[in-house]
């Protein structure tokens, strides 16, 4: 499983989680700290590379912004990746935590 100390000093989340209940009814999402802690390493990259795009658009010159563009396409294809990963991991449990994880940290066949 992840580590997600760092999670939990930039979110502010409690010290141990354990579960997350979404929903008042049988129907609810249930999520185990293993698959929430996937959701999170979700969240939080994410959010590293939406503050990132901005820096890589301050171009001086006409080879700089075509090295950001690819860049910045690069990382939008990533970002759309781990969109993907936080939907499925938040609400559809045909992929395995496992499945996602590997996502998350490149370590899976399914990188495109």
């Amino acid at each position: 499983m992840a580590n997600t100390n760092y999670h939990r000093q930039s979110t502010n989340l409690p010290d141990v989680v354990t579960s997350v209940d979404l929903g008042s009814d049988s129907e609810g999402l249930h999520l185990n700290d293993a698959r929430l802690s996937v959701c999170l390493d979700a969240v939080y990259e994410l959010d590293t590379l939406a503050r990132l795009l901005p820096v890589q658009m301050n171009c001086n010159n006409e080879d700089d912004f075509h090295n950001a563009r690819l860049v910045v396409r690069s990382l939008a294809g990533r970002m759309l990746r781990l969109t993907s990963v936080l939907l499925s991991g938040l609400g559809d449990e045909h992929y395995s935590t496992d499945e996602l994880e590997k996502i998350i940290h490149l370590t899976g066949a399914s990188q495109g």
